[in-house]
């Protein structure tokens, strides 16, 4: 499972470096590098969980405790710890700014929210907010606390389940930023799995953290404006 997962990641990469330089820096060219992303990737990753599962004979309920205190339940508890975590984790995220800036290592922001910022067509918009709400929440938190989580606490090596798992996620989101802010983050998401017993739950706190950063990326212009407004 996890060659396959690497397999999936270097795929979407090695794709991504076969576009030509002049398209690569294009708006375009930027999302279509996204789209990339997530059909090696992401769809990838979905497909490998799903093939795992059928190895296993077992389904997605029994698998990952879907109907273990029913939906409503474990999404809004989800929902809720995502409200609580996601002011810590930008609070982490500035701290993590200051320190690279006290260093001088210019603290640089992920690529895909770069490509978020940069997007002004509508359905880019709409196809980035899907990824980050709906399909991306999924899909990693099948492969990180689903999977890889389990795997390794199964075997007796708690340790490296919570940790190595933890850092394994903020690791593939290539940024040096964000890792400390989403190693917490992963933690939060283990602890709520814990809890809950149902992926549901680490599932709505990973899409309602992503809607948040997602909406205030795209209201960034209107924010900055009436910050302007009340300090004038």
């Amino acid at each position: 499972m996890l060659s396959a997962f690497f397999f999936c990641l270097a795929a979407g990469l090695f794709a991504q470096l076969l576009l030509p330089e002049g398209i690569a820096k294009t708006g375009d060219g930027r999302f279509l590098s996204a789209v990339l992303h997530v059909v090696f990737f992401h769809v990838g990753a979905f497909l490998c969980v799903a093939r795992l599962l059928n190895l296993e004979g077992t389904t997605w309920s029994e698998g990952f405790g879907l109907g273990t205190g029913g939906w409503f339940k474990p999404i809004l508890i989800g929902v809720g710890v995502a409200l609580l975590a996601t002011p810590v984790t930008m609070f982490l995220q500035q701290l993590m700014a200051f320190s690279m800036e006290a260093v001088h290592v210019e603290p640089k922001a992920q690529e895909t929210v770069k490509v978020i910022r940069e997007s002004v067509e509508l359905d880019q918009r709409v196809f980035y907010g899907f990824l980050a709400i709906l399909f991306a929440p999924v899909t990693e938190e099948l492969l990180f606390r689903g999977v890889f989580y389990q795997a390794l606490k199964s075997r007796g090596y708690r340790k490296a389940a919570v940790w190595g798992t933890s850092m394994l996620f903020a690791l593939v989101h290539y940024n040096v930023l964000t890792f400390i802010p989403l190693t917490f983050l992963a933690l939060v998401f283990i602890a709520l799995y814990e809890r809950t017993g149902n992926l549901l739950a680490p599932i709505a706190a990973h899409g309602c953290f992503n809607a948040i950063n997602f909406a205030l990326l795209m209201l960034n212009d209107e924010i900055q404006a009436w910050a302007a407004r009340t300090t004038t």
